[in-house]
């Protein structure tokens, strides 16, 4: 299920941007669950200026349901000359050096997967959305912690003898966990519906994130960038939980369309580099109610298409933009510089 080419591994200081394309052919376009057909990864040149693709994934038969399913790269992580990669179903990791799989992992309690990262133990944590849980695993596959995300335990909500990986949707979500990362000993998770950051090792501590509903936790030493679907990047202090400052990137674009959902970020000194997926319409539509409420009443020729944009956040001003048609990619979770 494997697909790359050798002479497309990307260089060290290129950006590594994760996401799908969509299916040609579609049954059921507004579901989200079912409308990608390929797990992609671009690498992408610093300045934006060269996109090649590196690396696509179709997930077996034996970890998705029947019918209906999507093929997807949630969000990444990059560590070490290792790319952590996960689908609705799977946690793939990949040497950067030759884009080759080294390993795959695909357990029953995993379905809408949004996130995998490496912790400093050697183990993995994993965010299985479709079930508001968070677990941590080895590599071998073995789960040796596990958290709600919601006060309820998560098999008093869920069947443990089920094998989610069948199951195409859960949704609505509870609390819909994006990111996971590890700080000082503890580990956090950003939280769609709670809008704010919860420590899992220590859940009476949580970071309020009021501006709208957050995707990103990106750690750069103490400080954590969160991005919210609605186009505002905050960076939040972990050592005295408040925020050090907040940014509108719709504003510092100056481009009066529709941006597009805000998924993907990192930073380097202080240079942003974000990801953008076009606006779709989407049955839960009160996720997007902020698209009236910052853009009005929009049409097709006022939405950007799929890209990548890099800010310069001292000048508070636009560097780049590079939009995904050639490779094309039409959803970003991750851009990892």
């Amino acid at each position: 299920m494997e697909h790359l080419d050798p002479s497309n591994t990307p260089g060290a200081r290129d950006l590594i941007v994760i996401g799908a394309r969509q299916k040609k052919v579609e049954t059921r376009p507004s579901d989200e669950w079912s409308r990608f057909g390929q797990a992609v990864v671009l690498s992408m040149s610093p300045d934006g200026s060269q996109t090649k693709e590196t690396f696509t994934w179709e997930t077996p038969a034996d970890a998705r349901p029947d019918e209906g399913a999507s093929v997807v790269f949630k969000a990444g992580s990059r560590n070490a000359g290792r790319l952590y990669l996960c689908t609705q179903t799977e946690v793939l990791i990949v040497d950067e050096a030759t884009m080759e799989l080294e390993s795959r992992i695909s357990l029953p309690c995993f379905n809408d997967v949004h996130h995998v990262t490496p912790t400093s133990h050697g183990t993995l944590l994993v965010v299985s959305t479709g079930l508001d849980l968070v677990v941590e695993l080895t590599e071998a596959g073995d789960i040796v912690n596990e958290w709600s995300t919601i006060d309820t335990p998560t098999w008093e909500r869920f069947d443990k003898g089920t094998d989610y990986r069948k199951v195409l949707t859960t949704k609505p979500h509870q609390s819909h966990p994006n990111h996971i990362f590890e700080h000082d000993g503890h580990y956090w998770v950003t939280r769609f519906e709670q809008r704010d950051l919860l420590c899992l090792t220590d859940p009476e501590v949580r970071i309020p994130i009021d501006l709208e509903r957050p995707h990103d936790g990106y750690l750069v030493g103490d400080t954590t960038w969160c991005t919210t679907v609605d186009g505002h990047l905050m960076a939040l202090n972990l050592t005295d939980r408040s925020v050090d400052n907040v940014f509108d990137m719709i504003e510092m674009s100056a481009d009066s369309r529709a941006l597009g959902w805000m998924r993907g970020c990192s930073i380097v000194g202080s240079t942003a580099y974000i990801g953008f997926s076009t606006l779709r319409i989407t049955k839960f539509r009160e996720n997007v109610r902020w698209v009236k409420k910052r853009f009005g009443k929009i049409d097709a020729a006022s939405i950007v298409p799929t890209h990548v944009a890099a800010y310069d956040l001292e000048a508070k001003q636009p560097l780049w933009r590079q939009e995904l048609h050639s490779p094309a990619l039409d959803v970003i979770f991750s851009v990892l510089a």
